[in-house]
C-alpha cells in the first residue's frame, strides 16, 4: 500500500523526503486502515481522516522549516525548543496519527471522536512506529509543566496515559474509552514525576515540573494534577487527597501532586497531626507505678505555644500520704510553653517534643480555707522537676476517642500521660 498525495508541484516537494519515513513506520504501525486514504488539503488543526481522504494542513508546505504552531511554541519555550517539530516530522506524526484514528474508525464501524481516548491511543501508535520523529516529547513535556490543563483540553498528551498501561499491563482496548479510578491516576501520576526525573536518557532536553501552587486548590478539570506547595505548621500535618496521604511534621514544605478523575471541587483535606485545643491530664503511669491528676489543663494552639492552666491541681502516685496532702492542697496558677510535632504518622499520631514548660505564678493553698501553706517547695518543686524532665523528650502521641495518650521515656521510666478532651467541668 501506498499513500497518494496531490500533484501540485509543492505537496510533492513536501512529500518526496516523507516517502520513506512514512514507508518504514507504516510496516510497523500498530493501528492501519484497510484501504489508506489519499492524502488532500485540508485545514489548520490536523487531519480527520474520512474513508477515502486523509486531509493535511497547507501551512505545512512551508516557506520555512517551521509549521507556525510549532515555531511559536518554541518561541513560547525557549528551553524546550530543541523538542519543537519541523514541518517534515510534523507532516508524517499527523499522517500517522490520521491513518491510526481511520483504523480505529474501522475497527468500530462508526467515526469516532477527537477525543483524548482515540486521540492518545493513535499518537502513542505513532511514536511506537517511529520513534526518532519526537512525536510525543512536546506532549509530554506540557504534561509535566501543566498538569492542570487535563488531558480532555490537550487530548494528545493522553498517549502517555496509554504508554502507562502498556509498561503497567493494564489493558486498554483501542477504540474504547477505559475507566479510570482515583488510585490509577495517582499511580500514573507517580509515574510521569518518575519521567520528570529522567525519561531515560532519550530525551534531547531536561523536562521539568511546573511549580507548585500555594493553597487553596483551584477547581479541577477532569484528567487533571495540581502540584500544591503544603507547609505544615508546629502541629504538623496529615494530607489527604484521593489516592494519597502524607504525614509532615511541623514547618516541613511538601509539593503535593493531586489528582482528580472526575475534576470539580478539589478533594486535598490537611490537618493538624496533633489534636489541638484544651486537654486535661487524667492519669497515667512512670514504669509500673499508676499515677492519678486533677485540674491541670493543657490548650494547644496551632501556632505551638501552649497555654498550661492548674486550677486547685494536684497530680502524683496515688500513695496515701501523697493522697492525703492531695486532699488538704491545691495548686493554682498558669503556666506557658512550646511545642513541635517531629513525626506525623497519620490523624492525631505521631511524636512530638515540647520544647519549653514553663510555669509562671503557681500558689499552693488549703483546699477548703482561706489561708496558705506554707512552705510551698513540699508540692511546688516536685512540679518544677516534672515539667522540666518533660522538656526536650521525643514524646509519641496517639489519639484515642476523646483521650490523647503522650508516652516516653523519663527519668530512665516508661512514661505515659493520659489526657482527656475538653476543659474541667
Amino acid at each position: 500500500m501506498t499513500l497518494s498525495w496531490p500533484d501540485d508541484p509543492a505537496w510533492q516537494a513536501l512529500a518526496a523526503p516523507l516517502r520513506p519515513v512514512l514507508d518504514a513506520a507504516l510496516a510497523t504501525l500498530s493501528l492501519r486502515p484497510s484501504v489508506l486514504p489519499a492524502i488532500v488539503p485540508g485545514l489548520p488543526g490536523g487531519p480527520r481522516p474520512t474513508p477515502g481522504a486523509l486531509p493535511l494542513d497547507p501551512a505545512l508546505l512551508g516557506p520555512g522549516p517551521w509549521h507556525p504552531d510549532d515555531l511559536d511554541w518554541a518561541r513560547a519555550h525557549p528551553h524546550l525548543a530543541p523538542l519543537a517539530l519541523d514541518r517534515w516530522r510534523r507532516a508524517a506524526g499527523l499522517i500517522l496519527e490520521g491513518l491510526a484514528l481511520r483504523a480505529l474508525d474501522e475497527r468500530v464501524g462508526a467515526p469516532l471522536p477527537m477525543a483524548w481516548w482515540t486521540l492518545g491511543p493513535a499518537a502513542e501508535a505513532v511514536d511506537r512506529a517511529d520513534p526518532s520523529l519526537g512525536w510525543l516529547w512536546p506532549e509530554l513535556a506540557m504534561l509535566l509543566a501543566h498538569p492542570e490543563e487535563g488531558l480532555a483540553a490537550a487530548p494528545r498528551r493522553a498517549a502517555w496515559l496509554v504508554r502507562w498501561f502498556r509498561q503497567t499491563g493494564r489493558p486498554w482496548v483501542p477504540g474504547e474509552r477505559p475507566t479510570l479510578t482515583d488510585p490509577d491516576w495517582a499511580a500514573f501520576g507517580a509515574w510521569l514525576d518518575d519521567l520528570a526525573r529522567g525519561p531515560g536518557g532519550s530525551c534531547p532536553v531536561p523536562l521539568e515540573r511546573g511549580p507548585a501552587r500555594a493553597l487553596p486548590p483551584a477547581v479541577a478539570a477532569p484528567l487533571s494534577f495540581q502540584r500544591l506547595a503544603v507547609e505544615a505548621g508546629p502541629a504538623g500535618a496529615w494530607a489527604r487527597w484521593p489516592g494519597g496521604a502524607r504525614g509532615l511534621a511541623g514547618r516541613e514544605q511538601a509539593d503535593l501532586r493531586v489528582g482528580s478523575v472526575a475534576g470539580g471541587a478539589p478533594a486535598l483535606e490537611v490537618e493538624a497531626a496533633l489534636p489541638l485545643g484544651t486537654w486535661r491530664l487524667v492519669g497515667g503511669t512512670a514504669g509500673e507505678r499508676p499515677g492519678a491528676a486533677r485540674g491541670i489543663e493543657l490548650h494547644l494552639r496551632e501556632d505551638g505555644a501552649i497555654d498550661l492552666v492548674f486550677a486547685d491541681a494536684f497530680a502524683g502516685p496515688p500513695t496515701p500520704s501523697l493522697l492525703a496532702l492531695g486532699k488538704q492542697l491545691g495548686v493554682s496558677g498558669t503556666g506557658r510553653g512550646r511545642y513541635r510535632v517531629v513525626q506525623a504518622e497519620g490523624p492525631g499520631r505521631g511524636t512530638l517534643v515540647f520544647d519549653a514548660l514553663q510555669p509562671d505564678l503557681l500558689s499552693v493553698h488549703p483546699r477548703f480555707s482561706g489561708r496558705f501553706s506554707l512552705p510551698a517547695e513540699a508540692v511546688l518543686g516536685p512540679v518544677h522537676k516534672a515539667l522540666e524532665a518533660m522538656v526536650g523528650v521525643p514524646w509519641q502521641f496517639r489519639q484515642e476517642g476523646v483521650e490523647l495518650v503522650l508516652s516516653a521515656e523519663v527519668w530512665g521510666m516508661a512514661t505515659v500521660l493520659r489526657l482527656a478532651a475538653g476543659a474541667e467541668e
